[in-house]
């Protein structure tokens, strides 16, 4: 079984020594992964652990988005990649993007959309109290 708290290792930021390229565009795949760390630290709390893995295949790049925060049960997640506001109210999760000066709503679905949009995939991997794990895959060229 997976652990959303910890995709990869232990680490907060572990790659592969050689992960590299995808081709795409690079300002709408950092606004997607801008997106998904927005989502990342909205709902991790008060003291957020995020962690970030990225490995690297000859076909596909993966990069997994960790957080600490309350996770979802998968009435939530589906949710959450359709617009809709899972764990809070829309007013609540605005207040707290608000605070932390980040967007909030939209993002994944947007992040998805983004993703698909390269020929890739992006997926969520979480349980009510475990945290939650993005994990977006990309093509090579």
């Amino acid at each position: 079984t997976s652990n959303p708290a910890n995709p990869f290792d232990t680490s907060r930021f572990h790659r592969d020594a050689d992960i590299g390229t995808v081709i795409g565009d690079e300002t709408r795949l950092a606004q997607a992964l801008g997106h998904v760390f927005d989502n990342a630290l909205i709902h991790a709390g008060d003291n957020p652990e995020i962690i970030v893995a990225a490995k690297g295949s000859k076909s596909r790049l993966q990069i997994a988005i960790a957080d600490n925060g309350p996770g979802m049960d998968s009435k939530q997640q589906m949710a959450a990649l359709h617009g809709v506001t899972a764990a809070r109210s829309a007013a609540n999760a605005k207040a707290d993007a608000q605070e932390k000066g980040v967007t909030g709503g939209l993002g994944l679905p947007l992040a998805k959309q983004l993703i698909e949009s390269h020929g890739g995939s992006l997926a969520i991997d979480s349980k009510p109290g475990a945290g939650t794990v993005i994990t977006i895959k990309l093509p090579r060229g």
